[in-house]
């Protein structure tokens, strides 16, 4: 893609038939030498401005009739020449046209990203904006398309460039330092470093901040179950999805591999997964599925534990202080008669921990009394009614969120539970695209990088360290990060990486 001899590309879907399809040529020197292929005198139109036409073929057989758009160089895309062809949109009637110029040896056919590569090198757009560009057409959930469309509107850059200046100002400050402390005073030297140091550090403690979290979450954001077997994690998957998925039974380690389905909440398309039942297990089939199991839990944007009240899995330290989980869902309250239900919940209703819901009906008198069940596990048939002293009294209520202290036990019927897990989610999300994570992953590493490399060079600087070789060193490593990372040196392996997973025609 080194050259710069006229290409040619569809930048429309080339999939299937449609109403409309757009052709791109840039790279040629004058209109002139594609007026042999319309019908309308090409010297006689203006910039910008949208002209109906027709192409014909090299025996003057008309073949398309079309709308055309002449962008002139440097003001255009990517700073070349460029004539963007509106045509119908049938696959045969693209590759005829396509075929035509470059038959004739007038254009050759574009690399995937070749005219974007063009932007990029005529200093149209920045590499940081390539980035945003790719992402943005490669986005498969709202936040990566938002985030695509920061970067590639210069946002992301501008905090990019802003990093870059103050490690100029801290570099220059370090020389002044070491260099000059004698003219400026090795105590007003030494401030000016520290000041310019601090400011470095703050700007990019920001961008390491939004950095933090599993890539795959937001990538491809899953809703996992997880919990012991037979705890109802398959009873409440399938409610979720509202189809019988996953099989549902009381032998336990019925799943044993993960399962998943699509769902959207709101306009946000989540993935779904119920995991097999994590213990200790000496069966080898068993225990592959367990380990998958912890995979998706690793990997999950939002963790539900769906548990038994009684399970052993309520003493875990690994599980109550396991800040991983968005969510605990309490099931088989059957099983609990007499005891207080508060020495139960008590433990995982902190507030910094998960929010916990108990999901079957049950009856109890007083606030904090015995507890009564007279509900089964969980699942469809779980009934409805008020909790109080009068019994089979009916009426909706709502599932209880718990924040701490002791309390009583609540009515949360699945589909209630269902639409409360639905807005846990979706405030979650929404609370992730307000804090406007940054998704690439070379622009993750870079930062990490960036990070580790600036607090060794503050270790160095906090110890006195008075030999100016090894910390010029460090500084002149930074220095090679930040280039690269910027965009200021791309490397060709890192143009190839990014350039080859663009489409054709842009």
């Amino acid at each position: 893609m080194s050259n710069s001899e006229p290409i040619i590309a569809c930048s429309t879907a080339t999939e299937g038939n449609a109403a409309i399809a757009v052709i791109r040529i840039s790279g040629f020197k004058s209109l002139n030498d594609l007026s042999a292929f319309f019908s309308l005198n090409l010297n006689d139109i203006e910039n910008n401005k949208v002209y109906q036409n027709n192409i014909i073929d090299q025996q003057g057989v008309k073949l398309d009739q079309i709308l055309l758009c002449f962008f002139a160089a440097p003001n255009s895309y990517n700073g070349e020449n460029i004539l963007e062809l509106y045509v119908h949109g049938n696959q045969l009637n693209v590759t005829r046209i396509i075929d035509l110029f470059v038959n004739s040896e007038t254009c050759r056919a574009a690399n995937p990203g070749e005219f974007t590569y063009r932007a990029l090198r005529n200093k149209k757009l920045s590499l940081t904006q390539v980035e945003g560009l790719d992402l943005f057409l490669n986005a498969s959930a709202p936040l990566m398309l938002q985030a695509g469309l920061e970067t590639l509107q210069g946002e992301l850059h501008a905090h990019f460039n802003q990093l870059h200046k103050l490690f100029l100002t801290f570099r220059s400050s370090f020389e002044v330092l070491f260099d000059f402390d004698q003219d400026v005073g090795e105590q007003n030297a030494k401030h000016t470093v520290q000041k310019a140091y601090d400011a470095l550090l703050q700007h990019t403690e920001q961008l390491y901040q939004r950095t933090v979290g599993a890539l795959s979450s937001y990538a491809t954001p899953k809703i996992v179950l997880s919990g012991p077997p037979n705890a109802g994690k398959s009873t409440l998957f399938n409610h979720i999805l509202g189809v019988d998925r996953s099989i549902v039974s009381k032998i336990s380690g019925t799943t044993r591999d993960y399962v998943s389905e699509p769902i959207y909440i709101g306009k946000t398309p989540f993935m779904l997964v119920d995991t097999a039942g994590i213990r200790s297990t000496s069966e080898e089939l068993e225990a592959e599925g367990i380990t998958r199991s912890r995979e998706q839990v690793a990997g999950a944007f939002f963790n539900i534990l769906v548990v038994d009240l009684q399970s052993d899995y309520l003493n875990d330290d690994e599980i109550v202080n396991n800040s991983d989980f968005d969510l605990f869902v309490f099931t088989h309250l059957d099983r609990v008669f007499s005891e207080d239900l508060d020495s139960y919940l008590w433990p995982h209703s902190v507030e910094s921990l998960c929010t916990s819901l108990v999901l079957p009906r049950v009856e109890y008198t007083g606030p904090i009394g015995p507890v009564k069940i007279n509900l089964g596990p969980i699942g469809p048939n779980s009934k409805t009614g008020s909790i109080g002293p009068a019994v089979n009294q009916s009426g909706p209520i709502e599932p209880e969120e718990i924040v701490g202290g002791p309390i009583g036990p609540k009515i949360a019927p699945l589909e209630q539970l269902v639409q409360f897990i639905n807005q846990r989610v979706e405030r979650k999300y929404q609370t992730l695209m307000e804090s406007h994570p940054i998704l690439l992953p070379r622009h993750r590493r870079s930062i990490a990088l960036i990070y580790d490399q600036l607090k060794s060079i503050g270790q160095l600087l906090d110890s006195g360290e008075r030999d100016i070789s090894i910390i010029s060193i460090d500084i002149e490593l930074l220095a090679s990060q930040l280039s690269e990372f910027i965009g200021i040196i791309p490397p060709e392996d890192l143009l190839t990486d990014i350039f080859d997973n663009f489409c054709i025609g842009k």
